[in-house]
């Protein structure tokens, strides 16, 4: 009866749950590497600081570069305008201080505009002044009717025809004619044919004779004053638009075209040092 009594014992090996089972922890990559490794990581992190700060460092010189080349180029295109504008009144015998004046008062006004828009006002300035030297028309009215016309000479008629002031191909004109163009006229939406040019310059200069054509539009030639200039042609019926001087005078004023009628009158004032020594000479 005692084997019964005897408790049946059984054996577990656990022999291999130990010996699976981790019991050290991994020593630091440093530590294991000793100086060798933190020196090397150090050399790695130092030269990625480097090329980032340098990665900055360019893009800040080639922000400024780009910077100081664009403004290099619109001292240049103001440069530009300012010898042509200068030869057109040479005849008038401009002084030292007109010739100032005309440079500020160019540059101030490519300063309203950015983009399309400056890049017409670049083109139609020199050509605008050229017609107040020549031809009596105040700049401001023909740059101010030029972009209310052609939209800064976007459209359709000045882009291929050169046309900015919507002049239309009447019995009397025997030039290029842009045929079956799309217009508006007392607001009602119809065709016609338009005076076609081949450049801005001819296209301005045909603004002047269209004017000069018609003896309705020779008090205008009397005006000093773009706005009042405008006002006498559309009272003479130039257009029937009862927005359009108000649109004028808004673009006017946006671009500081009021400053163009002064560019003539800035050395009148000023006696030429020749002149205040002749009057000394002379006693007047």
């Amino acid at each position: 009866m005692e084997q019964y009594a005897i408790s049946r014992t059984r054996t577990v090996d656990l022999t291999s749950c130990y010996s699976t089972r981790r019991w050290y922890q991994e020593p630091c990559k440093i530590k294991k590497h000793g100086f060798k490794g933190m020196l090397i990581a150090t050399n790695v992190a130092t030269l990625a600081i480097g090329w980032l700060v340098w990665g900055f460092f360019q893009a800040s010189v080639s922000m400024n570069l780009s910077l100081l080349e664009t403004k290099e180029d619109q001292a240049t295109t103001i440069n530009r305008m300012k010898n042509q504008i200068t030869r057109f009144v040479e005849f008038q015998n401009s002084s030292p201080a007109d010739v100032v004046h005309i440079g500020k008062t160019v540059a101030d006004i490519l300063s309203t505009a950015q983009g399309r828009q400056r890049a017409f006002l670049e083109e139609a300035l020199p050509q605008a002044i050229r017609l107040q030297v020549q031809e009596g028309i105040p700049a401001s009215a023909v740059v101010a009717m030029a972009v209310y016309e052609s939209g800064y000479g976007q459209s359709t008629l000045a882009k291929e025809h050169h046309n900015y002031f919507g002049m239309k191909a009447f019995a009397n004109w025997d030039g290029p004619v842009a045929n079956d163009m799309p217009t508006k006229d007392s607001g009602v939406k119809t065709k016609a044919d338009f005076r076609s040019y081949s450049s801005l310059y001819d296209g301005f200069y045909g603004f002047s004779n269209f004017l000069k054509a018609s003896n309705r539009y020779e008090p205008a030639f009397k005006q000093s004053s773009g706005e009042r200039f405008v006002q006498v042609v559309l009272k003479a019926g130039y257009c029937p638009d009862s927005t359009y001087l108000g649109n004028i005078r808004s673009i006017i004023q946006r671009h500081r075209l009021y400053d163009l009628e002064t560019i003539l009158s800035a050395g009148q004032n000023e006696k030429k040092p020749a002149e205040e020594s002749a009057e000394k000479t002379t006693g007047i």
